[in-house]
């Protein structure tokens, strides 16, 4: 039985994506010199971005992430079919804003594929530079909470959730990672990078050793939507912040791709700090947090069925 502490760590995950997504939403692509003309300082949700949308907010980020808490929380288990299809069902309705990767994946789908066909076209057919985005990435919390308590299938549940859209390595370890951190975190130990380096080194591409290695040591970049750059700067935030408040305003007054760096370090000072840490007008403010709470709740109360695939080898 999850402990009351857990159960709000892990509401403050989803809640924290939420919240650092539609704080975020407003700035991004913005410079910080641009925030600041613009907006001053961005202290919590605000009215704006492009298109022009109302406070609270939130892009895909959340609404991917809830899409596959859902998913997992009807079927009782991780089905990748199953969040594929909701994805698939998602991009019909013409959300705000898809990814470029994402969204050639899921058209692929659309068409009839099998998904892990359509995520290895998509993945070979992407120009140089572009196959690692961080778009599974900020919505692969969910496997963090449904299996907190069985490391193998975290790992394999990560990657195989990555490699849904995203099939390159440096995606999927990175959701391997940020839901280690993630589900350490949430059980209340402190959260350590450098433990799944050493646990997994043989597995992991070599840039992903170097940001596990230097993840608060060097200065973040905010201007990318690579894969590494937003994971090193969520850590490098949301390991370090003494409160949620104080990680997210931080991270989305450097503007860049402010609104998935803003829920990712959303996601981690969420697991360390609990849901009940946020400021309450921002909870009642951001859109999905009843949601957000609700799911969090139910993933880590169920059992789960042992995930244990590689990607591809599925379906």
């Amino acid at each position: 039985m999850p402990t009351k502490q857990a159960l709000d760590r892990a509401a403050g995950v989803l809640v924290g994506i939420a919240c650092g997504d539609a704080i975020g939403r407003p700035v991004e692509f913005l410079s910080p010199t641009a925030v600041a003309e613009q907006f001053g300082t961005i202290e919590g949700p605000v009215d704006g971005g492009s298109p022009p949308q109302p406070a609270g907010t939130v892009t895909d980020d959340t609404e991917l992430t809830l899409l596959t808490a859902s998913s997992m929380v009807e079927c009782q288990q991780f089905s990748p079919a199953d969040v594929s299809t909701r994805f698939v069902d998602w991009m019909g309705d013409s959300p705000l804003d898809v990814g470029y990767l994402t969204r050639d994946t899921l058209q692929k789908i659309a068409t009839g594929k099998d998904w892990p066909l359509a995520s290895y076209e998509a993945y070979k057919q992407t120009p140089k530079g572009r196959e690692a985005g961080n778009g599974s990435l900020m919505r692969c919390a969910p496997i963090s909470l449904a299996f907190q308590t069985d490391q193998s299938s975290l790992i394999s549940g990560s990657r195989v959730l990555s490699a849904i859209t995203h099939y390159d390595r440096r995606c999927q370890w990175s959701c391997a990672l940020l839901n280690s951190v993630l589900a350490q975190t949430i059980h209340g130990d402190s959260p350590d990078p450098a433990a799944f380096l050493d646990r997994y080194d043989h597995h992991l591409p070599g840039e992903l050793k170097t940001v596990i290695s230097e993840w608060d040591s060097t200065s973040p970049t905010y201007d990318s939507g690579y894969v590494l750059s937003s994971l090193q700067a969520a850590m490098y935030h949301g390991l370090t912040a003494e409160s949620p408040r104080d990680g997210i305003i931080e991270v989305v007054n450097h503007g860049g791709d402010a609104d998935t760096i803003g829920a990712l370090t959303g996601a981690l000072v969420g697991a360390r700090f609990g849901a009940t840490a946020f400021p309450t007008q921002w909870v009642e403010t951001v859109s999905g947090t009843d949601d957000a709470i609700n799911l969090s709740q139910k993933l880590l109360n169920m059992e789960f069925p042992t995930f244990n695939a590689e990607p591809y080898s599925i379906d």
